[in-house]
């Protein structure tokens, strides 16, 4: 099956293999050969002009100007002819010398575009103003109306304005595989719906890029220095390169609207954001983006009686990496930050970078921080490879293990949490989550999780973070994972409550559990007390080898579980599809 983003690629990449702009309407007719020698230059055939401007003056729709190697200093031109293809030598693959076209006009557009689907392409525009223009512009396609306009395949450069620009009611342009670099402004489309920015390299003084208008496609593209605002619905901005805006640049990438989708890009280096979703409303996805070196990858803001629906990330798939950004702990530079009444955002699964979640929390500036602003969900996620603990349980054997209860004899017993690591333990008391918290010593458990088998969640308590925290109390036997996030080993001595009475335990059909055996016996007979066949498999955490113990129905040789104690605390599924109960022995 396709990932929906290569879909939505491969539909677009069809969409334009059929545009009129590549397959005319309209019969090819005569094709015009300039030379600013008038030499022989193609297919032995002796050119008719000397300039472009000549040719474009007689050109009918559907004509082709075929300019070969040379200089041409030419006035501004006006094309209204459509169907008109001018191409040059950068248009093909062999090495045919290079066409630059010259400003030598009065007016800022080199060439000004007013007609339907015109192809310019494989050309050299230099926009250094010779015929005393105040202001040049490559290319200018304007006219309410005006589709299909392809610029493709040139050089642009010099440009004092801007290198490409569609206004006005245009649709359809096309602006393809150009390199633009040492002007100020390179690519405009500003009030031109369905705009198709790709493949361009792009290296400006100030916008890289600016899109007003619907259904954009902005892909494959290398942005340098410039920064790229997009703005309207059903936009897609995918796999481009954005790198360093330039003095005064505060953005890399700017965009506002309905089904924005900003997804496979990759941005760097950059002082000031990554990713500016501006105010105003509108939905957009973030996702497999990367970030480097960027000082606030994510700023998303929105007021007024529209919120800001966004999500980042969301799932594993569509994580987004975070390398060397947000500045460091404790700065005004956040990962994410969240200016005004935004919806709350689905930011789970990302990759930030960090260990543990307090750091994350610390890199958020969301309802936690400021009030008004709406909260960011960043649990579960995933955690980078030299971290010594997985901040994010789940329900599956990929936990740090960590020391299981042993008894003491006094009425009481003992469970240490190593210094920076999880334990999975049976609590025996009946409490607040505060209360076990401090049991192991103040302000050394960061975070506790227990797991609810019905709804495959976890209830999560953190530490000073009341509104982040969704834990009830705590009841007797409850199988709680918990964070020892100081330097030094947490004991607890709580309550022993020997000797046991039996109970009744169910784990859901097709669930995992996390629960407090409360008898003694062998790793198959907890399982067979939950009925014949139902449990799969079993996980116990082992402090002294630091890896999970395992049973595995029918299969000794991958078993390495022993005996089951009293209070361990074993992970377990029932992979049936009827729910298991198991009438626990007491002792």
């Amino acid at each position: 099956m396709l990932h929906r983003g290569a879909l939505y690629l491969l539909i677009v990449a069809l969409a334009l293999l059929a545009s009129p702009g590549l397959t005319p309407p309209v019969a090819a007719q005569f094709t015009y050969v300039i030379d600013d020698d008038l030499q022989n230059c193609v297919d032995g055939n002796l050119p008719h002009y000397s300039t472009i401007t000549q040719a474009v003056a007689v050109a009918v729709a559907g004509d082709t100007i075929r300019v070969c190697e040379g200089d041409y200093p030419e006035p501004s031109m006006v094309i209204t002819t459509d169907y008109l293809t001018i191409t040059g030598p950068g248009a093909t693959l062999g090495d045919d010398g290079v066409a630059t076209v010259h400003h030598n006009g009065v007016f800022s557009a080199m060439f000004t575009i007013r007609a339907d689907y015109v192809v310019v392409q494989g050309l050299d525009l230099d926009a250094t103003p010779l015929g005393g223009a105040s202001s040049t512009i490559g290319f200018e396609i304007q006219g309410n109306g005006v589709d299909g306009v392809e610029i493709g395949h040139n050089e642009i450069r010099n440009a004092t304005g801007t290198a490409v620009s569609a206004s006005g009611g245009t649709s359809n342009v096309r602006i393809v595989s150009n390199n633009i670099h040492d002007s100020q402004d390179a690519v405009v489309c500003f009030y031109s719906d369905d705009c198709v920015v790709a493949g361009n390299t792009v290296n400006v003084t100030d916008r890289a890029l600016e899109i007003v208008g619907d259904g954009a496609n902005v892909t494959n593209n290398v942005f340098v220095n410039g920064r790229v605002v997009a703005s309207g619905d059903n936009l897609f901005i995918s796999t481009n390169q954005m790198t360093g805006a330039g003095p005064g640049v505060g953005f890399l990438l700017a965009v506002r609207g309905n089904y924005v989708s900003v997804v496979d890009n990759t941005l760097s280096d950059s002082t000031g954001s990554g990713i500016e979703v501006s105010p105003g409303g509108g939905s957009v996805t973030i996702a497999r983006n990367t970030f480097t070196r960027i000082a606030k990858p994510i700023v998303l803001s929105s007021w007024g009686p529209i919120n800001l629906a966004a999500t980042i990330g969301g799932s594993q798939p569509e994580a987004n990496t975070f390398v060397d950004s947000g500045g460091t702990l404790g700065d005004a530079n956040y990962l994410v930050e969240m200016n005004g009444p935004t919806a709350n955002v689905n930011a789970e699964y990302n990759k930030w970078g960090l260990c543990g979640l307090d750091a994350i929390e610390a890199e958020i500036y969301h309802q936690v921080d400021n009030s008004t602003s709406a909260l960011v969900d960043f649990d579960p996620f995933i955690a980078p490879g030299g971290c010594s603990a997985t901040p994010t349980p789940t329900p599956m054997p990929t936990l740090t293990p960590t020391a299981t209860a042993t008894p003491t004899p006094g009425g009481t017993r003992a469970v240490t949490i190593p210094a920076g690591s999880w334990a999975n333990f049976a609590w025996t008391g009946d409490s607040s989550p505060q209360t076990v918290a401090d049991c192991f010593g103040a302000g050394k458990v960061a975070a506790m999780y227990r797991l609810d088998a019905a709804s495959q969640s976890f209830q999560r308590w953190i530490g000073g973070r009341e509104e982040l925290s969704n834990m009830g109390e705590v009841q007797r036997y409850d199988a709680l994972l918990a964070l020892n996030a100081s330097a030094q080993p947490a004991t607890c001595e709580m309550p022993d409550p020997s000797p046991v009475s039996p109970r009744t335990l169910t784990i859901p059909a097709g669930r995992w559990a996390n629960f407090a055996w409360t008898g003694g016996t062998s790793a198959q007979d907890v399982a067979d007390c939950f009925g014949e066949g139902k449990i799969a498999a079993m996980y116990r955490l082992d402090a002294a080898s630091r890896s999970f113990q395992r049973w595995i129905r029918g299969r000794e040789g991958l078993s390495t579980m022993g005996d089951v104690a009293q209070f361990d605390a074993l992970l377990a599924l029932n992979a049936s599809d009827q729910p298991a109960t198991c009438e626990m022995p007491g002792g």
